[in-house]
């Protein structure tokens, strides 16, 4: 209920509205591909986005798709993978989930419906099924890779010692898993010829390092500057020392949360994760989130363990996550992003053709 008020009340963005143009103005795939270069990300969010306008070219078409997406996403959360109450009801008013994937429509919900949909599948044994939903999601965003590749190694590996299948089939899907890697990054790094230039992927680890520190913490707490109309960028403190014993936290109680035969990959992907942040350089929580949910969805994989403590460590980045959702969601729904609404109105009601 609280999704489809948001996003009746939601004025879509820029980056929402971007996406959108670009699959109107496309008439077939290969031009969608050529116009995707301008988003700079791989082409299945556009596919996904370019059939359902194929049903109708409207605003609410994307809104519905995406909230479809995100209901689907709560419901394999709250009713398939998740079995603490609390963690559930967390869950509902999560940030991300609720505002920042949930409420804005962009590729990020289509990312962890796929990631989500993949462990379900693994849990109740169609591990087939769940690789192909990891090579495909794959190419919904580039960053989200180190979520996809260690899911993927990590089942894979569990899979080769209880020879679930052959080892040359095993082989195959990791030669196929592999190529889907190839092409997200290749597909990211073309650009259009009057785009902005690629990103560097060695850049300097000295000179950022304290930028991506903080980085790291705010993408799992959401403390935010509620003071501001656009407060979804602001944090409410900078200052570095907290956050080194913050960052420290995290490492420490993450690595005690995830079991011990998961624990290599998961650290393995949370470096592959944190390096990501310093190749992409922009400053939205949409970016810094993916460093904690290579934890949460570590913790998903292995959700095994039912120790009261565990869920209280999850709990500790989950309550203030649900704290800054639900204030998200009245911002958002209380003040317009922009004043195109009643400019809209006014035009209309000059009743002039100029």
């Amino acid at each position: 209920m609280l999704l489809l008020i948001g996003k009746y009340y939601h004025e879509p963005w820029r980056d929402e509205i971007h996406a959108l143009s670009i699959c109107n103005a496309a008439n077939s795939i290969s031009a969608l591909y050529n116009l995707r270069d301008y988003e700079g990300h791989p082409i299945l969010y556009f596919i996904i986005i370019y059939c359902t306008q194929l049903i109708s070219k409207s605003l609410v078409c994307f809104i519905i798709v995406h909230g479809l997406a995100a209901i689907a996403c709560m419901y394999l959360l709250i009713f398939k993978l998740i079995k603490n109450w609390f963690i559930q009801l967390l869950l509902i008013t999560n940030y991300y989930f609720l505002f920042e994937f949930g409420i804005i429509n962009r590729s990020y919900i289509f990312i962890f419906l796929a990631l989500l949909l993949a462990i379900y599948l693994f849990n109740i044994k169609k591990n087939m099924f769940a690789y192909i939903v990891l090579i495909i999601g794959l190419q919904l965003h580039m960053q989200a890779m180190p979520l996809f590749v260690g899911a993927f190694a990590y089942y894979i590996f569990q899979d080769y010692k209880i020879k679930t299948y052959k080892f040359s089939h095993l082989m195959l899907l990791a030669l196929v898993f592999c190529s889907s890697v190839f092409v997200c990054y290749y597909s990211c790094k073309t650009t259009g010829i009057d785009a902005d230039i690629a990103t560097n992927i060695f850049p300097s680890f000295i000179e950022n390092y304290r930028d991506i520190l903080i980085k790291i913490n705010i993408g799992s707490l959401t403390f935010f500057n509620f003071k501001l109309m656009q407060f979804w960028n602001v944090f409410i403190f900078w200052h570095w020392v907290p956050h080194v014993l913050l960052f420290t936290f995290f490492i420490i109680a993450s690595i005690i949360t995830i079991s011990k035969n998961a624990r290599i990959f998961y650290l393995a992907t949370l470096i592959l994760s944190i390096y990501f942040l310093f190749v992409i350089k922009g400053w939205g929580y949409r970016h810094y989130c993916f460093v904690w949910f290579t934890f949460f969805i570590f913790y998903l994989i292995n959700n095994t363990n039912t120790k009261k403590y565990l869920h209280l460590i999850l709990s500790i980045y989950l309550v203030p996550q649900a704290i800054t959702g639900i204030l998200a969601f009245y911002k958002d729904a209380q003040l317009p992003f922009s004043n195109s609404k009643p400019t809209a109105s006014f035009i209309n009601k000059l009743n002039t053709n100029t």
